[in-house]
């Protein structure tokens, strides 16, 4: 469960500096209730698209999705980015 926020970024930056620093500062809260207290965290999952990509958008929100769960498996309170697909890449091709 969780909230989902959308954001777009200039070409050629990442938001997983943005969404570090976002989670380090939700880190730093203390939830209160009553005497008790617990620790605030947040995982993260991030799915970019290379610009002239066509996909639906159901495809890019699975892709942070998945992401996201990746983040919570490996031990939450972390920023997973999704990997491009390789015909999203930009660059030479590797072999």
């Amino acid at each position: 469960g969780g909230d989902r926020r959308d954001f777009n970024r200039p070409p050629g930056t990442s938001l997983t500096p943005a969404a570090d620093r976002l989670r380090e500062a939700i880190g730093a809260w203390t939830y209160r209730a009553g005497k008790s207290s617990a620790a605030v965290t947040v995982s993260i999952g991030i799915a970019t698209l290379a610009a002239g990509v066509e996909i639906t958008v159901d495809e890019l929100v699975g892709r942070a999705d998945n992401a996201l769960y990746a983040a919570k498996n490996a031990g939450r309170n972390r920023v997973f980015a999704a990997p491009l697909e390789a015909s999203e890449r930009v660059g030479p091709a590797t072999a």
